[in-house]
């Protein structure tokens, strides 16, 4: 017998016993089309970015589950100026109703852990406007320290501060005293616990993240308009999140317009990309008590 025929009849048959028992689906009775459009499987899944609203990422790990009606409750005002697409871990679909969040949000895409590729995202993340993390985890942090890159966090994360895409993360899930008001620290906690992730913190930050807390989420907005415009606001007392966010695409929208010189309000952050193009181009910066 044909060596290619045996292999065809192994197949058929292990295709056969599968869907006997149920484990996999019959094509002709789930066609592709019936996936959900807001799904990484349907077609034209990133259509939405070339929609007139910008977009903003959000990656959910599985840090901080418990805040999460406070993280939604800030997601959905950003949801009124941006299209959101949502990646989620294994972790947090194991102990959040991602449909729930779906419904709440009504995201532009939702992408599964298993359909995140980092080529497709190496294309795709200078399209967005900002990565947002609401539920950061140790577990995320610690391994992007250790250079290991084997989830669909740590994908987004990397591939994200390496194209110097804004991205901010909520520090509840990772930073010690965050951890011991939820108990998740205690007095049994290994000395060496706190030292290592306040390291670990400092290490990520400069790497360009910036850290927020979870009611500061919607500081992103910020990003969303020229910096002008929200400095404009917050001299006003009305910038979304009482942040200024200051980025790299800013400085150059400045610097092209004849601007040499920037002076920003207290709290506001600049980003990593953002500094460097500043040195490089003589772009001064007035910082009060600011953040980078």
């Amino acid at each position: 017998m044909n060596r290619d025929v045996l292999i065809q009849m192994i197949v058929d048959r292990v295709v056969a016993a599968l869907r006997e028992r149920g484990v996999l689906a019959d094509a002709a009775a789930s066609p592709a089309s019936s996936a959900p459009e807001t799904s990484c499987a349907g077609g034209g899944k990133f259509a939405f970015l070339d929609s007139p609203l910008p977009a903003v990422m959000v990656c959910f790990c599985g840090g901080a589950v418990e805040m999460l009606d406070d993280v939604l409750a800030q997601l959905r005002r950003v949801r009124e100026r941006a299209n959101l697409h949502l990646i989620v871990s294994h972790t947090f679909a194991q102990l959040a109703d991602t449909e729930a969040i779906r419904r709440a949000l009504n995201p532009a895409l939702v992408c599964a852990a298993d359909e995140v590729n980092p080529a497709t995202l190496r294309e795709m993340l200078p399209r967005y406007k900002a990565l947002v993390v609401p539920t950061f985890s140790i577990n995320t942090l610690a391994k992007l320290n250790a250079g290991i890159i084997d989830s669909a966090p740590t994908t987004v994360l990397f591939e994200a501060l390496g194209c110097g895409l804004p991205t901010l993360t909520c520090r509840e899930g990772v930073d010690p005293e965050w951890l011991a008001l939820s108990n998740r620290l205690t007095r049994t906690t290994p000395a060496l616990l706190r030292p290592m992730l306040y390291n670990y913190i400092g290490r990520f930050e400069q790497w360009g993240a910036q850290w927020i807390e979870v009611d500061g989420i919607d500081a992103v907005e910020n990003l969303l308009l020229p910096a002008r415009e929200v400095l404009k606001k917050k001299r006003a007392g009305g910038a979304p999140g009482g942040r200024v966010i200051i980025t790299r695409e800013d400085l150059e929208e400045m610097h092209r317009d004849g601007q040499r010189q920037i002076a920003l309000p207290p709290g506001a952050i600049v980003t990593h990309a953002a500094r460097e193009f500043a040195a490089d181009h003589s772009f001064r910066i007035d910082e009060a008590s600011t953040e980078v």
